[in-house]
Parts: C-alpha cells; sequence; structure tokens
C-alpha cells in the first residue's frame, strides 16, 4: 500500500521511534536557505546567530543588504567555518505600485530565527508561543 506518511516520521508516528530523529539536524538539513525578507539587516543577520562568523557577498549591484541567502557548512556540527550569507536582487514587480514587494518590518529574535530555519527544512518544528 502506498503510504504518505514520510518515512522519516513513520517509527514515531507508531510509538517506537526516536522523537529527537525527527529534528531537522537529525535528517538532511538544507545546505542553504533563502531568507527572503526575514532579516532587517547586517547587524540582524548577525544577531540571529550568535556566536558565528558570517562572510558577506553582494549582490550583483555591489550591495550586502536583504534579503539573503544563508550557505551553511557541510559539517552541521563544525561552528568555526563562517556561514556565508549572499545578498541578492529580488525579481522585479514590474511598473505597478500594487504588485510591490512588502518587506518585513520585525527584528525577529535568534529564536524565532532559529524556528524558520528549522520549519524550511524537513523534519518536524514545534514553536511555542506566549
Amino acid at each position: 500500500s502506498d503510504i504518505v506518511v514520510p518515512e522519516w516520521l513513520q517509527d514515531v508516528l507508531l510509538g517506537y521511534g526516536d522523537p529527537a530523529s525527527t529534528h531537522y539536524t537529525a535528517l538532511q538539513p538544507l545546505k542553504e536557505v533563502d531568507f527572503n525578507d526575514t532579516f532587517l539587516d547586517q547587524q540582524h543577520l548577525r544577531d540571529s546567530f550568535p556566536g558565528r562568523t558570517f562572510e558577506f557577498r553582494p549582490n550583483f549591484k555591489g550591495n550586502v543588504e536583504p534579503p539573503f541567502r544563508v550557505t551553511f557548512p557541510d559539517d552541521k556540527d563544525d561552528k568555526n567555518s563562517p556561514l556565508v550569507a549572499k545578498s541578492y536582487l529580488p525579481e522585479d514587480p514590474g511598473p505597478y505600485p500594487e504588485r510591490a514587494r512588502k518587506t518585513n518590518s520585525v527584528r525577529f529574535t535568534d529564536v524565532q530565527v532559529s524556528a524558520i530555519l528549522s520549519g524550511t527544512n524537513e523534519g518536524l518544528t514545534q514553536v511555542v508561543g506566549p
């Protein structure tokens, strides 16, 4: 029979697997994540990953500004390698004001950014609100 439950979730769903095995870090996390408008500026990106260093790459106009695509090291336990933040220019929406890109104005905390990162990867993400 065709099972629609992902393979990484089946054992946990049936009650005999390790729940930690469904966290994105235990699976195959994405090497590059497009955070779109999550970060307001370079400092916000730095503050969102405390203890990490960054290598910033400008967009084709030579600017380092949001949005960013962040590339993570191949070894997920490697905390010494810098994260590579590539600035890019989003697609031009055209001349119509109603099609202008809406951007984020919220300075997310490092915990909120961690939840965003977890949610973009395969695996279970639990977010507890106030």
